[in-house]
């Protein structure tokens, strides 16, 4: 057929639309394709990944300030997250109706009820000036200063990186396979 490869990124793009008409018939390489994709933007034009990035950008921003948050001050209705998300220049296409506004929920309450649809990308907005957060360490999330060399995951210290070895052994290891 094509011969074995390791990644999807050593395909051509004639040879990778060889792959996205087999996965037509085959719902596992269709799945594993459209992870791919989503994972590394490779179809998508300049125009939407620089949206993506944008998108990724305002998202870690608006994560990094509420986990500074107190327990007693993060949003907990409906129009709370809402609120949030206008700060942060991401804008419902529908919004929240005013009667469930003040009906209290987790985030996740929130985009699924929500959040399905995806945002619009608002082009001002309160937190436009912010500054992207310094990377956390994946196993304490404390501020990172060094990375893991196969990866790249970040990590505070040797010591916090030797202890998520176990868990994180396996992505590791498939991430740096994978180029991704």
């Amino acid at each position: 057929m094509m011969g074995e490869f390791d990644s999807f990124r050593e395909l051509s793009d004639k040879q990778f639309e060889k792959v996205r008409v087999m996965a037509e018939t085959n719902p596992n390489l269709k799945k594993t394709l459209e992870l791919y994709e989503k994972m590394s933007g490779r179809n998508l034009s300049e125009s939407a990944r620089k949206a993506q990035e944008e998108n990724d950008r305002r998202w870690d921003i608006m994560v990094a300030d509420q986990e500074k948050l107190a327990e007693e001050l993060q949003p907990k209705t409906m129009g709370a997250f809402s609120d949030m998300l206008l700060k942060y220049g991401f804008k419902l296409p529908t919004p929240v109706p005013p009667e469930e506004q003040s009906k209290e929920g987790h985030f996740a309450d929130f985009m699924n009820a929500y959040g399905t649809q995806g945002f619009d990308l608002l082009s001002e907005y309160d937190m436009k000036e912010a500054t992207e957060p310094k990377p956390k360490c994946q196993e304490c999330r404390k501020e990172a200063g060094m990375r893991c060399k196969q990866c790249g995951e970040h990590y505070c210290s040797q010591e916090c990186q030797k202890s998520a070895w176990p868990s994180h052994k396996k992505v590791c290891k498939l991430v740096a396979a994978r180029g991704f």
